[in-house]
């Protein structure tokens, strides 16, 4: 299988350069147009470590569009564009992880932010997300994997970090009629020229279609899979298996979990989410099928010679402040709240850059009952934990942390989950991942004020919106007293006339 270039941090920086561009590719023999970052499919995969400064001066190299739509909460905008560093805990407002950024066509951002010392290592990745054109660059494959390194040092020999043995496994959803459909409906002439006849939907691997991964018999792999996904199979998660193999759990979400090693028999990983496994296929010279569900979607081949390995030793990891365990700790006062994932709006209300959902503040346990309704939620630089409302099973616990969950069938109830403000205020995005039904409206976000005491559930307008309405109001009372003011003049005038009479 196909492996992406690697960058690394160096001396407590990782500086790069990212490029937005087209680019021309041929997958199961058919010639595609899709999305790049950087000019490969998937771009390359970053690396970093918790107190590194990120750095990333991205180039938007898409040409202008001048039938590209241009309206709120519809497809559009393809020609624009920003970036989002999906799973990282860092400030969400520029120049570090704004998502209302706007990048137009051969424009450019210098984007910098600060990993905190504390920071918890994991699988994160990186992709665009200009409101409107998300489903259609996300989806065209424009996608990286975002790694924070383990300190050396820190995890069982059996886990730890290993060129041979570790590699990312970004899987990119490619289903053809609906980006060709959200391509037209957009205005957009440049990619996503339809295949001859009716090609069905791909996952792709690494950039690969149906690839072949290499195993020594016997020996723990750690696979970090990342659900690069604008939506889900079908209507479920990436059911990811790798059938006759053993497969344990190790992290979700590029966060560890608490009682490893737990063994599952498949991942449903909702797109935009990630799971870290530990895979050992047992048989020398053999061939498994690593699936979604029903579909084979690639391959383990085994080597002619087995190893032997020990199983796997219990560990947990150190968590920092920010996924500190909240199941017995209940909500702030007046920060349990409710939120529900519709196709085009949050709670019945479609996104606007005006309106802001829920309130909190530093400081605060917030309290969320979400109702994914099948839709997979993403929530930015906060992740969450799952305290109550569903049933557990081998690849979902209570007390899980998650940046991205979706019940897939464990429950049509809402699911509460728990998080504390630590130490990041200012706007945190949530929304749909399903990301045509993001760029329609399904996403909101809430403010947490560095200084305030206290939550309110209800959605307002901002204080801006406030602003124009008391100067509109302030005008409209000035031109009332000014006429006021001149017909009292205009009749004073007139009765100074009527007393003189005419000359």
């Amino acid at each position: 299988m196909r492996v992406p270039s690697s960058v690394s941090s160096s001396g407590g920086l990782l500086d790069v350069v990212l490029t937005l561009e087209p680019a021309w590719v041929v997958i199961n023999s058919m010639e595609l147009g899709i999305f790049t970052l950087n000019g490969t499919l998937p771009g390359p995969t970053l690396r970093i470590k918790a107190g590194d400064r990120l750095r990333v001066l991205f180039r938007n190299l898409l040409p202008a569009q001048p039938n590209a739509r241009r309206q709120h909460n519809e497809f559009g905008y393809v020609d624009e564009s920003n970036l989002h560093f999906h799973g990282l805990h860092v400030p969400g407002d520029l120049p570090s992880d704004d998502t209302k950024l706007v990048v137009g066509p051969g424009g450019e951002f210098q984007y910098e932010t600060v990993l905190p010392q504390y920071h918890m290592p994991g699988t994160n990745w990186i992709h665009p997300h200009r409101h409107g054109s998300s489903a259609l660059q996300v989806g065209g494959a424009a996608a990286l994997a975002l790694i924070v390194d383990d300190p050396p040092g820190s995890l069982p020999d059996e886990v730890k970090w290993d060129k041979r043995l570790n590699f990312n496994t970004p899987a990119c959803l490619l289903a053809f009629g609906v980006l060709i459909g959200i391509a037209q409906r957009s205005g957009d002439s440049l990619v996503w020229s339809a295949p001859a006849g009716n090609p069905p939907d791909l996952l792709v691997i690494n950039g690969e279609h149906m690839p072949e991964i290499a195993a020594t018999p016997g020996r723990w792999q750690r696979w970090r899979v990342i659900f690069a996904g604008w939506r889900n199979v079908g209507r479920s998660a990436l059911n990811f298996a790798v059938d006759g193999c053993t497969m344990q759990l190790l992290a979700k979400d590029g966060m560890y979990i608490s009682d490893f090693p737990r063994s599952i028999q498949l991942a449903p990983i909702p797109a935009g989410g990630r799971a870290d496994i530990m895979v050992k296929c047992p048989s020398p010279s053999s061939r498994y099928r690593v699936t979604s569900g029903e579909t084979l979607i690639g391959f383990v081949d085994t080597s002619a010679i087995p190893v032997s390995s020990s199983e796997l030793s219990s560990w947990s990891p150190v968590l920092p402040d920010y996924m500190q365990d909240l199941q017995a700790t209940p909500a702030s006062e007046g920060c349990s709240c409710e939120t529900e994932v519709e196709e085009a709006s949050i709670n019945g209300v479609p996104f606007s850059e005006d309106t802001v959902l829920h309130e909190t503040f530093l400081g605060a346990v917030v309290e969320r009952k979400i109702d994914t309704g099948g839709h997979p939620y993403h929530q930015h630089f906060y992740p969450f934990q799952l305290v109550d409302g569903f049933r557990s099973s081998d690849f979902f616990h209570l007390g899980d942390w998650h940046d991205t969950f979706m019940s897939d069938g464990l429950t049509r109830e809402p699911v509460t989950v728990r998080y504390k403000t630590t130490f990041i205020a200012g706007e945190m995005m949530l929304h749909c991942h399903r990301l045509d039904h993001e760029d329609r409206g399904s996403m909101a976000f809430e403010t947490i004020s560095p200084t305030g005491s206290t939550c309110s559930c209800s959605a307002r307008a901002l204080d801006t919106g406030n602003i124009v309405i008391i100067a509109v109001a302030v005008s409209a009372a000035v031109c009332v007293v000014i006429s006021v003011l001149g017909f009292c003049v205009w009749r004073r005038r007139s009765h100074r006339r009527s007393d003189v009479g005419p000359e």
